[in-house]
């Protein structure tokens, strides 16, 4: 591997002795050209600090005679105002801190900052390691984790190998929009190409694209672009899903290849570098084409661009030195040197490829792994047939280079700088302000009154947005279709309905179990703490006259009792069916129905028993996910199995964090005598179904995320319980999820930290019923969902810990 510095460090101006006869002169200055330095001059006359700009718009060379030089420290207030520059470091180094003011002998006095003036006399270079498959062993490729990026040294260390070698792993990265776009947001910002779009997902489509990347076909090395005004500069490409065929990556580094030529043929590489290929691309809405050499090189010879996709080029070049030249070009490209035999018979096109060549590196993308790589610089390629069944996915988008190449010069602190992305372990998205850099409070409100406060994620977003929907009345909207199988199939039943929420569900699915229910029932018998019970407006009752009766459902001799009541002589209302709930996490008018709830799970065991005593089962999964997390058991076991509930309500808007939508679960008979009253009650929303749904198709195509997700979250509900029990927190109901209910005396001082909370930000679901009945006990529920990060985690423990502490004492 040779190292080429190729963004070339410029040597200082031609020597003066004018300038080495100054006696306080740094040194490394004392070959400087006098007039270099009077025209970087940064007195208040000739520059402006805020632009970073010089005044004067005409181009002059300064003619003065330089008389005196005197090195001084700057002042704190110039310091300051630098700092507050972006360019600038927060912190100065000793040399940063001082400045350098020369008298010339017109009377003006040059004042220069000596860090900037040592950068503008020598420009910091780019050095690049051009490099061959063999400087790569197995499984040695330059590559960071996802976690290093937390820190701006580990951004640092991703920016300086892909701007050594043209390209860098990053492995464990989440598959989803919002994450990518984050990590490539910390070093630049996208490229728009019209044609393509702002991103794309590249995957086989046959016959629906007109590129080759989404087809099954092998795509030999190549650079993309070529037939763009502006050859596109970074490319970045992210696997959301492997697969076990196929779809092996191919990398060259151009330069080395174009510098082996340039040894074995300096006439073919030189006429590469002057004489132009043609590119084109045609379709329906767009007609490129441009002219540009495959080789670019500056002033001194020094590589700056390689162009080369065959599949794209246009007309064979009329010049016989450039078609000699493409064809040795080629055969380096692909046989490592002149004079090697062919790989292919070609037909006498360009483009063969024969294996085991000299300069590709090959390697298979896992699902997470993130590649950044320099699209002028490195050819890329793709091998092994894609069948039209291939399930690997690549998200990605064209970068410019800009933010890349600050990045690499910068000092490592400077990588971060205010409103750019930082991430967590969770692989969660933040702007940090320039507060919470500097150690203040990060702003915003941390919302812990329920997870239905979660707001949808990029990658929902951009679902919805481009999701194709239909008439969900006439049964066309494929993207509501196709949730409603998910949730089918990931609870073990036959047919799925689409529902606005939770509560139309649960009252979808007793009006239709209630149908030919046994001995004519109307009763409902569902939990006393239920959310149907409590916080449902009795609609069971009042639209579909079904009576809810409230018992005690972990006691299956109660329950039995009432199934089993006689009716006979018209004094009873014979039950109907069950309802039961998992998890258990109401908010009752009755305080005593709480204890030792809050997100309590119900094993599938108890489920499976109140399901054999001879009554259709409802259960209410509002938050079944999570139960299934408790136990750690799939969500289908979590609802009893094949042998537990006849239908289900899976909430999407919970715990999955989706902006609305429910999905009721059962028989397929079931199921149909629910849609018909759907639309009696006036639910069916048309197209309105399937922008949810397309939300709801993200969370459900990626369960293991949302296990993930879940298990984090159930996590910081215990990091709560233990540190507001430490300083005197009454836990009311804690069933190890993501609710728990807390409490403390009712006295001036709790009251005030409780404001005091309140007032940092921090939002909790406060209610005294939810612990007393007689105002002894000030009380509150949290519920930690997706949109709670470690920071704001981190964050409420402070707050609440110092308020509550200080209420105690």
């Amino acid at each position: 591997m040779r190292a080429v510095a190729l963004g070339r460090r410029l040597r200082p101006p031609f020597a003066s002795a004018r300038c080495a006869s100054l006696p306080s002169l740094p040194s490394w200055l004392a070959t400087a050209d006098p007039a270099a330095l009077r025209d970087l001059c940064e007195c208040p006359t000739c520059w402006d600090p805020s632009t970073q700009q010089r005044r004067e718009g005409r181009f002059q060379v300064p003619g003065a005679t330089a008389v005196s030089c005197q090195e001084s420290q700057e002042s704190q207030e110039s310091q300051e105002s630098h700092q507050a520059h972006p360019s600038h470091p927060s912190h100065p180094s000793q040399e940063q801190a001082k400045k350098l003011t020369i008298q010339w002998s017109d009377g003006h006095a040059s004042e220069h900052r000596l860090p900037r003036l040592r950068e503008m006399l020598s420009p910091p270079s780019v050095t690049r390691r051009i490099w061959e498959a063999a400087d790569f062993k197995e499984d040695a490729l330059p590559t960071v984790s996802f976690s290093s990026l937390f820190s701006r040294d580990g951004v640092r260390a991703w920016t300086d190998l892909v701007s050594s070698l043209g390209f860098a792993l990053v492995r464990g990265v989440p598959t989803n929009a919002e994450t990518t776009d984050a990590v490539g947001r910390l070093i630049g910002v996208k490229d728009h190409r019209e044609m393509f779009g702002m991103d794309w997902h590249v995957k086989v489509e046959p016959g629906s694209s007109n590129d080759s990347a989404y087809s099954g076909t092998e795509i030999l090395p190549h650079t993309d672009g070529c037939y763009m005004e502006s050859q596109p500069h970074l490319q970045l490409f992210h696997c959301w899903q492997a697969d076990s065929e196929g779809g092996i990556s191919g990398l060259l580094d151009g330069f080395a290849v174009a510098e082996e030529l340039r040894r074995l043929s300096p006439e073919s590489f030189q006429t590469l570098a002057t004489e132009e290929v043609s590119y084109h691309f045609h379709d329906a809405t767009s007609a490129l084409y441009t002219r540009r050499p495959v080789l670019k090189t500056d002033s001194k010879g020094q590589l700056l661009r390689v162009t080369w996709n065959n599949l794209d080029r246009a007309s064979l070049p009329k010049s016989p030195a450039l078609r000699r030249a493409l064809s040795e070009w080629d055969e380096t490209l692909h046989s490592g040197s002149l004079g090697s035999p062919r790989s292919n018979s070609g037909n006498g096109s360009f483009g063969g490829f024969g294996e085991g060549s000299r300069w590709e590196v090959r390697f298979k993308l896992q699902t997470g792994d993130l590649l950044l790589f320099d699209n002028r610089r490195l050819l890329h390629a793709r091998h092994g047939v894609l069948g039209e069944a291939s399930r690997r996915h690549l998200y990605g988008f064209y970068m410019h280079c800009d933010g890349l190449w600050s990045s690499h010069r910068l000092p490592r602190k400077l990588v971060s700088r205010p409103g750019r992305v930082a991430l967590n372990e969770r692989g969660e998205v933040t702007v940090p302000t320039a507060a919470s850099q500097a150690g203040g409070a990060s702003e915003g409100i941390i919302d812990f009154r329920s997870d239905t406060l979660t707001q949808p994620t990029a990658e929902m977003r951009e679902a919805m947005s481009r999701a194709q929907v239909g008439d969900d009345c006439r049964l066309e909207c494929s993207v509501t279709q196709e949730v409603e199988e998910l949730a089918a199939n990931l609870l073990g039943r036959e047919a799925g309905l689409w529902v606005c929420g939770g509560t139309q569900g649960n009252l979808l699915a007793m009006a239709a179990l209630s149908q030919g229910a046994p001995k004519g029932g109307r009763q409902v018998l569902c939990g006393k703490e239920s959310h149907i019970f409590c916080s449902e407006a009795k609609g069971a009752s009042v639209l579909f006259g079904l009576p809810l009766e409230p018992v005690d459902l972990k006691k299956l001799s109660e329950v039995s009792a009432e199934v089993g009541a006689d009716t006979a002589m018209g004094h009873l209302c014979p039950p109907a069916l069950i309802a039961a709930e998992n998890t258990i996490g109401a908010r009752s008018s009755d305080f005593r129905f709480l204890r030792a709830l809050g997100g309590q799970v119900v094993a599938p065991a108890e489920i499976s028993r109140l399901a054999s005593l001879g009554l259709p089962l409802h259960l209410d999964g509002a938050r079944l996910f999570n139960a299934a997390v408790a136990l750690n058991v799939d969500v289908a076991q979590a609802s009893g199995g094949s042998g537990g509930a006849c239908t289900v309500q899976l909430c999407l808007s919970k715990g999955l964090g989706c902006p609305g939508g429910s999905v009721l679960v059962g028989p397929k008979p079931v199921i149909r005598r629910a849609r018909d009253l759907r639309k009696m009650l006036g639910g069916a929303s048309r197209q309105g179904h399937g922008l949810l749904a397309a939300a709801a198709q993200v969370v459900l195509k990626d369960i293991d995320k949302v296990y993930k997700q879940l298990r984090w979250d159930h996590e910081a509900m215990a990091r709560l319980v233990e540190r507001l029990q430490q300083v005197g927190a009454t836990v009311e109901a804690y069933g190890g999820t993501n609710i728990g209910i807390f409490s403390v005396p009712n006295t001036t001082l709790y009251q005030q930290a409780l404001s005091d909370i309140s007032d940092a930000g921090i939002r909790l679901d406060v209610d005294a019923t939810y612990a007393a009945s007689d105002g002894t006990k000030l009380a509150w529920r949290m519920v930690t969902h997706r949109d709670i990060t470690s920071d704001m985690l981190r964050k409420a423990l402070d707050v609440m810990s110092k308020a509550l502490a200080g209420a105690r004492q």
